[in-house]
């Protein structure tokens, strides 16, 4: 069944999306991964009520499964929801779940949401807070000031963070492909190009 609810999420079916996950629900209660199908549905039609009030119980419901939590905040980062980020990100404050997803998550959110001077402002206290961050996730930081800074027209520093970026050893191929495309979303065709063609 859950490769039935990826097909009908990747053709936008939202009420057989939504039939399924609350089957799976109903077979395996203790799952989060039909509630998480669940709320996309809800996001897919647009139903903020129900969208939020699962998001809710999915938070109260898994509040100590840090897998879950950073599902929850892909969800908010994907979608540029920064008030659903925000609360992913002190969530994991408040259960000692690590802040280092959530924050980066944050500041995809605000990209995602065309706010790239609050995503520069952002990455630069949470660097600030734990500069340990700089090396345990430079590949993502640069990746994201990259995008921010091209947001704002400023290739300079846009190049400057693509390249450091790009310079990692710990640069993942899926990381690439999820710079590119937000570079592509800004139109920023020539930066994307060079992130394909490492």
């Amino acid at each position: 069944l859950a490769q039935l609810t990826a097909f009908h999420r990747e053709a936008g079916d939202w009420a057989d999306v939504r039939r399924i996950a609350i089957l799976r629900q109903l077979a395996d209660p203790g799952n989060p991964a039909p509630r998480l199908d669940l709320l996309s549905a809800y996001a897919g039609t647009d139903d903020y009520k129900k969208k939020r009030d699962e998001f809710d119980a999915i938070l109260h419901d898994f509040a100590t499964d840090s897998q879950v939590v950073a599902a929850l905040g892909d969800f908010a980062a994907k979608r540029g929801e920064t008030e659903l980020a925000h609360r992913v990100l002190e969530h994991a404050r408040l259960h000692n779940l690590g802040t280092d997803g959530p924050s980066l998550m944050l500041a995809e959110t605000y990209i995602a949401g065309e706010r790239y001077s609050e995503a520069l402002r952002l990455i630069q206290q949470i660097t600030r807070e734990d500069p340990t961050r700089l090396d345990r996730h430079a590949a993502a930081l640069s990746g994201l000031q990259a995008i921010a800074s091209y947001g704002l027209g400023n290739s300079d520093d846009g190049d400057l963070y693509l390249n450091t970026c790009l310079s990692q050893p710990s640069l993942r191929a899926d990381s690439l492909v999820a710079v590119s495309g937000r570079l592509l979303e800004i139109g920023a065709k020539e930066p994307a190009r060079r992130v394909l063609a490492v």
